[in-house]
């Protein structure tokens, strides 16, 4: 056992790899995708959970967070902060979200409940709740205005929302990739992190 310091992946590393990987490696800028532990120093090698410690660190001193992701990102990792936000480069289209909105929350870091229900009921559309967990759809209060789209893999998860129109989701996986994508979106904060 190796403890790395940050958080756990929510289904486990294999699991996320295997999602991530057919998206990743599509990617300009990525020679590599794999799992592994690398020397320190090890040349063109980023762990990718080494600005987590900093982050539990910086939370545990202070009891919150001292920056928004893209400052603590660019400092942590040492690169200027990109005018082009979009970052994540997807090629396939999801034929059922495009020109749609799509939505996902969570089943945790939530603030209100109150205004979602008043921004689906100002949508033209239903909106659809993409996840690849189901229980994030039973558990949204207001699915019944909703229509669920379940799918198995992050990657397909990526592409649904790289095809729709805008997204409206909380501080989770889905915002983070509407935001990767550079989409057009929404998000409910979660009241710790907000200010940043």
């Amino acid at each position: 056992y190796l403890d790395l310091g940050g958080d756990t992946w929510a289904y486990g590393i294999e699991k996320a790899f295997n999602d991530l990987e057919p998206i990743m490696l599509k990617q300009p800028y990525i020679n590599h995708f794999g799992i592994g532990y690398f020397e320190d120093g090890a040349p063109n090698c980023i762990n990718l959970n080494d600005w987590r410690k900093e982050v539990a660190k910086t939370h545990a001193e202070t009891g919150k967070y001292n920056k928004c992701w893209s400052e603590l990102l660019s400092s942590y990792y040492g690169f200027e902060i990109p005018k082009e936000y979009k970052w994540l480069e997807v090629n396939e289209v999801d034929e059922n979200t495009v020109d749609k909105v799509v939505m996902h929350r969570s089943t945790h870091h939530h603030t209100s409940i109150d205004f979602w229900k008043g921004l689906i009921d100002g949508l033209n559309e239903t909106p659809l709740f993409v996840t690849t967990n189901i229980l994030e759809f039973e558990q949204f209060p207001y699915n019944y205005l909703v229509k669920p789209y379940i799918l198995k893999t992050v990657s397909e998860w990526i592409v649904a929302i790289a095809s729709c129109k805008y997204f409206i989701g909380n501080q989770s996986a889905g915002f983070a990739i509407a935001s990767a994508l550079d989409k057009k979106r929404l998000c409910e904060l979660y009241a710790d992190a907000a200010p940043f």
